[in-house]
């Protein structure tokens, strides 16, 4: 499954099933991004920024249910870069 983040949207493709999700995290916009993910009560995030153009990896054991997920840069969340992601 894809996430990509952009000045200052969000985009989500493949559909996640309940289970281990890789999510792979592209930085399509001009600034560095980050990725983080709220999993049965725990923030989970990527060890790094990712620099515009770049991309990384983040593999999550995740129920059925609904997770918000957003750029944990200051204030990037605040601008738009927060979205939902529906596990089934």
């Amino acid at each position: 499954m894809e996430i990509s983040f952009q000045e200052w949207s969000v985009g989500i493709s493949g559909m996640a099933h309940a289970g281990q999700v890789k999510l792979l995290i592209r930085n399509q916009g001009r600034f560095p991004h980050s990725f983080a993910i709220n999993a049965g009560g725990q923030v989970r995030q990527l060890g790094s920024n990712v620099a515009a153009g770049g991309s990384g990896e983040l593999t999550l054991a995740l129920a059925a249910g609904e997770y918000t997920l957003w750029c944990p840069l200051p204030g990037h969340r605040e601008r738009g870069l927060e979205a939902k992601l529906q596990v089934q």
